[in-house]
């Protein structure tokens, strides 16, 4: 029952990040669909963090 209960404690907190990925995805879609211009600065930023 132990490992059940930590096992899913692990499955959603993987959705919890699986969820928030996707969110701030779709911002940044719809961030840089707003400015292309600014794509490109952009790109490096998250290409730091990457």
């Amino acid at each position: 029952m132990a490992f059940y209960k930590g096992l899913s404690e692990k499955s959603k907190l993987y959705l919890k990040i699986k969820t928030s990925e996707a969110r701030s995805m779709a911002f940044y879609k719809g961030l840089s669909e707003k400015s292309k211009d600014k794509r490109s600065s952009f790109n490096g930023i998250l290409q730091v963090f990457a």
